[in-house]
């Protein structure tokens, strides 16, 4: 199973580089649609905004490729869940969470003893060396009106 760990200085500049560095990991691990790409590039950028926005302070992310998933996982120091915020139409934040539950199949967070972490996952084809392909990872708590891993 490909799987990659760095962390991220919780500072708003240090989003752009975080996602591409996401992106393109996983670029090189499985193929990604045009489509798939982009869904993955603005899921990342929201978890990763969120974290600094909400929690600052150091910020761990993990990627993994694995029975046709590709998992991304943004752990921050703050224990509270995310909560998602009803915008209205001027508003220009506020849709983040929803958009994370649009573009992924699955979503969720998770207390952990230091914070939380909030993942999205995304269903992948299998690549020739056989990344992407079988069950996705367990044990992550579901976002409101996302399903849980199964398993």
């Amino acid at each position: 199973m490909p799987t990659a760990r760095f962390l991220v200085t919780g500072v708003p500049c240090a989003v752009a580089p975080a996602r591409h560095r996401i992106l393109d990991t996983a670029r090189r691990w499985i193929q990604l649609t045009p489509e798939l790409a982009d869904a993955v590039e603005l899921v990342t950028s929201e978890l990763l905004t969120n974290a600094v926005v909400h929690a600052g302070g150091l910020i761990s992310v993990g990627l993994f490729a694995e029975h046709g998933r590709l998992l991304v996982e943004v752990f921050d120091g703050c224990p509270a869940g995310p909560r998602p915020r009803a915008a209205t139409g001027v508003d220009e934040t506020g849709r983040g969470l929803e958009l994370v539950a649009l573009l992924s199949a699955q979503c969720g967070w998770e207390p952990t003893p230091r914070g939380k972490k909030v993942w999205a996952e995304f269903a992948v084809a299998p690549d020739r060396a056989g990344h992407g392909s079988g069950t996705p990872p367990r044990g992550h708590r579901h976002v409101a009106g996302r399903g849980r891993h199964p398993g």
